[in-house]
């Protein structure tokens, strides 16, 4: 598991986290010490440097302490309960689910991509480190329930969404080849059938499912 964002990923991380924060790109600049047009490059895949990046998760960290708005968002640390790794709010909060290990949980967070794309943000995250987040999450999940009514359709996306939390939280591996399998089917619609490059996807796809076969027969 992770225990810190990926260097590579430090740039879409500090867009999304300042959006769920309410900092324009103007005032994360600002913070910061940068010009819009530097957060802007970071943004947008370039390589974050550390001091910037230590920087911003002391802003964040201080706005989820003492903000206006910190009531309503969770903050997830790494293995040494200290160090940020995600934050969640009410608003995009997805599902939640803790591992048949007891000692890992996931929380999924609705998230919007610089071209206005939709998706979904998984993180894997320790309880031990975060014994504050499940009480909270819970709590979220009983809210959002309520809020939809008892009906059969919202029951069955919460139980879809909680089922896939815990897939990827108890057969990574099985997770893993899934996400492969859907970016090898993917390519394989986009393919030209009778050419080389769709014999060579349609092979990869052969072989991606034996995998998942194979790994889902152990568990068995």
């Amino acid at each position: 598991m992770n225990t810190c964002v990926k260097q590579e990923a430090r740039g879409d991380t500090m867009r999304r986290w300042r959006t769920l924060l309410g900092w324009s790109s103007a005032d994360t600049a600002r913070r910061l010490s940068i010009t819009t047009r530097t957060l802007s490059s970071d943004e947008s895949g370039g390589m974050v440097p550390e001091s910037r990046w230590r920087l911003f998760l002391l802003e964040v960290a201080q706005e989820l302490r003492y903000g206006p708005d910190s009531g309503g968002l969770v903050f997830i640390n790494a293995s040494d309960g200290f160090t940020l790794i995600d934050v969640v709010s009410y608003n995009n909060f997805a599902g939640f689910a803790i591992a048949a290990d007891r000692e890992r949980a996931m929380v999924a967070s609705y998230t919007v991509d610089r071209n206005g794309e939709h998706g979904l943000h998984r993180q894997e995250f320790l309880l031990a480190a975060n014994p504050h987040a499940p009480v909270i999450l819970g709590r979220w999940e009983q809210q959002r329930m309520a809020e939809a009514g008892d009906t059969e359709e919202m029951h069955m996306r919460r139980w879809i969404t909680r089922k896939s939390l815990e897939t990827h939280l108890n057969n990574p591996d099985i997770s893993d080849l899934k996400q492969r399998a859907e970016g090898v089917r993917k390519r394989l619609r986009e393919a030209k059938p009778g050419t080389d490059e769709y014999e060579k996807l349609f092979d990869e796809n052969e072989s991606v499912v034996a995998e998942m076969i194979q790994a889902m027969s152990q568990r068995r």
